[in-house]
């Protein structure tokens, strides 16, 4: 295992940022001001207090278990029969969020570049497109996060400042205006946004120093909340938030939007596509493969290639399964932050105090931060 330990702090840093991040940030303004009006930014920010605390607990037990895999630390706290059914659990959660998040980038695509493409075929497209990265290893992926990092994030933040000429923001108040049980359901209902914390279980292992892990891990937290809470904010007040409530993806019309005379970029628009692109990209490939990886350790499978291919099948349907955007939305919304709540919250919380109760694992013997 220490000969595959070659991953970076910055590879741990910007693979939980792409990878939770993702194409949902894209219309997950809107999900806020159905819940919370002008104050979903707040909603970002109790949720990334919850998954601060949560990304926390799982590096305790990952730390606690000695940078085992995640399947063997279900094996070794919970059995094999228990642990499998945890195993799975994760897996189907993956493969359902990374299933939902493709149609939804491929409705994306069809609405603005290719309308007459026939959905099948361009998932089919995607998925062999995705292969290319999935089939090599994990430390090829994180590499690809890494780049992709500043080639979504430097384009980003540019389109941030120019959307703020059209920003109005007095829309954000009055502030605190809503009933406290809007705040408590809407963080309930779109928590699964952090989605891909998990994926440390996946990284830590790699990693080449562990004297930083909690810093790097709050850090990435700290920059995802930040992330939201400036979409959030933006998009309420170039639009209001009745009209954000009704946009499906809120973040792409402000960019169509952006009108300014004597500018260098006359079609925004296609900037941020190619940047919904890499989101997307990063977001599955990673998702992609830890289900590969679990399948794989839990069936004794030979090879992780093996498992990507059998998982084909699973992540096609699902993602062809919803009628519509609309629908696929309503389905991701109602089972996503279920399945959030037994595979980041309740699975970790309980092999932690499995392995408390044990006695497993020591701290480190590098003391990591």
């Amino acid at each position: 295992m220490d000969n595959n330990r070659t991953i970076k702090d910055f590879g741990l840093f910007s693979t939980v940022i792409v990878v939770v991040i993702g194409v949902r940030a894209f219309s997950y303004a809107r999900v806020l001001a159905d819940y919370a009006g002008n104050d979903g930014w707040l909603i970002t920010i109790i949720s990334g207090l919850i998954s601060l605390l949560l990304i926390l607990c799982i590096y305790k037990l990952i730390l606690l278990n000695n940078f085992k895999s995640f399947s063997e630390i279900c094996t070794n706290n919970a059995g094999r029969f228990i642990g499998s059914i945890f195993q799975l659990s994760m897996m189907i959660f993956i493969i359902l969020n990374i299933s939902f998040g493709m149609r939804g980038f491929i409705e994306e695509i069809k609405m603005y570049l290719l309308e007459n493409t026939p959905t099948e075929f361009l998932i089919a497209i995607t998925i062999l497109i995705a292969l290319c990265l999935v089939t090599s290893n994990a430390n090829v992926l994180i590499k690809f996060n890494e780049a992709a990092f500043w080639i979504i994030f430097i384009p980003t933040i540019i389109i941030f400042i120019f959307s703020l000429y059209q920003a109005d923001l007095t829309n954000l108040l009055p502030v605190l205006n809503e009933k406290p049980v809007n705040y408590f359901t809407g963080t309930i209902r779109t928590i699964n946004r952090f989605e891909g914390i998990e994926i440390i279980f996946l990284v830590l292992p790699l990693l080449k120093s562990r004297d930083k892990i909690r810093k790097t891990l709050v850090n990435s937290i700290f920059f995802i909340t930040i992330f939201y809470t400036l979409i959030s904010m933006i998009v309420i007040a170039v639009f209001t938030k009745d009209q954000a409530k009704i946009l499906v993806w809120p973040v792409i019309t402000m960019v169509k939007s952006i009108n300014i005379h004597g500018a260098f970029i006359e079609r925004w628009d296609g900037i941020v596509l190619s940047v919904w692109i890499f989101f997307f990209f990063t977001m599955f490939t990673s998702g992609y493969y830890f289900s590969a990886d679990i399948l794989k350790n839990t069936f004794k499978i030979r090879n992780n290639k093996i498992a990507v291919l059998l998982l084909i099948p699973f992540i096609y349907a699902i993602s062809l399964y919803p009628g519509n955007v609309a629908e696929n939305e309503l389905i991701s919304n109602w089972i996503l932050p279920l399945l959030f709540f037994i595979n980041i919250v309740c699975i970790p919380l309980l092999l932690l105090i499995i392995t408390k109760i044990k006695g497993k694992g020591v701290e480190s013997n590098s003391n990591p931060a």
